[in-house]
């Protein structure tokens, strides 16, 4: 068994992000970690890797407490993380990505013949696959704690459900644990966490039925947005078919202004300092988050930055990428009624489709 008691992490900047959390896992089973956009949950999984040491709290193993000058050091040899920002070197290829693990080339070979993945230059493929890549040589590790952070971004419904099942499959060996938005998985795992404001305030086999029957929509990606256009109040919304089209579009566009969800032009840069930079007041709903450094935000506050800055142009044509990515439910309702309300302008939109 694995414990954490009283785990605290507070940032030099004095942000506290984790307060006091206590999670017991076993050694084997799929857990997930659910939560609003900035509420702790990638700061928890970077804490159980070794990446992030703790301000305070214990680690417990089997029943005997780890010191805290070795805590760092036994989630390093013990656990494995695919953080949101994959690092893969975009010279090899996939094959060579996956060559130094020593005796599991034919089942690696399987499983990228499983997801379809081509063996090519990393900065080939098109991010569904890196993704696909990241959450391959991550599960193949030989630690026994796999942790993932929103390992499905960039995933369509199909691709979404094999990961699912493969993670699935994984945990019947080791504990993995994912910190997710996608919460209709959370029906197979042995227990979801959710954790609010850096605590855990719910720790349940039960996951709650989704707003979707409430509101009468479906999912479009992790977009909610009515199926049939007759339903969709702005007519300008256009949804092109495959990326490849959105990316024609863009650049038949004349005002081409766009940005990329993983731009990182901004990363050492605090968000106040981004719209300074840009010349744009910075909108209230970023207020929060101005001291904080673009990098370092999570994969959904920093999506907010993105829109925020998408939104803030001055143009009647809009080009969103992935505007759903990592936003938690708050946010996606905010998001669809910022899309509702520019009825005057022309929106072209890629999200994940389902």
């Amino acid at each position: 068994m694995i414990e954490l008691q009283d785990l605290v992490v507070i940032y030099p900047n004095g942000r506290v992000a984790n307060r006091g959390i206590d999670a017991l896992f076993p050694t084997q089973g799929l857990f997930i970690i659910t939560g609003p956009n900035g509420s702790g949950k990638s700061t928890f999984l970077n804490v159980m890797s070794g990446n992030t040491s703790p301000s305070a709290g214990h680690l417990i193993v089997n029943g005997g407490e780890i010191a805290s000058s070795k805590f760092s050091a036994w989630c390093v040899e013990h656990v494995e993380l695919m953080s949101q920002d994959i690092q893969l070197d975009k010279t090899l290829t996939v094959k060579e990505h996956t060559d130094f693990m020593k005796g599991k080339t034919e089942k690696i070979l399987q499983e990228l013949e499983f997801f379809n993945i081509t063996d090519q230059k990393i900065s080939l493929l098109p991010r569904d696959q890196r993704q696909l890549v990241g959450i391959l040589i991550s599960a193949n590790s030989t630690k026994d704690i796999l942790l993932f952070d929103e390992p499905t971004k960039y995933l369509d419904k199909e691709q979404k459900d094999k990961v699912w099942n493969y993670l699935n499959n994984i945990a019947k060996e080791k504990l993995v644990i994912v910190a997710t938005h996608d919460y209709q998985w959370a029906e197979i795992a042995e227990s979801v966490l959710h954790i609010q404001d850096g605590r855990i305030v719910q720790a349940k086999h039960e996951v709650p039925q989704l707003r979707k029957d409430r509101f009468g929509w479906e999912f479009r990606g992790e977009l909610r947005l009515p199926l049939k256009s007759s339903q969709i109040r702005n007519k300008n919304i256009h949804f092109p078919n495959s990326l490849a089209e959105f990316n024609d579009l863009l650049s038949a566009s004349k005002k081409k202004i766009f940005f990329d969800p993983e731009f990182d032009t901004y990363d050492h840069m605090t968000v106040v300092e981004v719209f300074e930079h840009i010349a744009i007041a910075i909108p209230e709903r970023l207020l929060q988050f101005s001291n904080q450094q673009l990098g370092k935000m999570s994969g959904g506050e920093r999506n907010l930055v993105y829109l925020h800055l998408q939104f803030s142009k001055n143009s009647d044509e809009l080009f969103l990428l992935y505007p759903s990515l990592n936003l938690d439910e708050q946010n996606l309702d905010w998001l669809n009624q910022v899309i509702e309300s520019y009825e005057e302008k022309s929106i072209t939109l890629f999200d994940l489709t389902t």
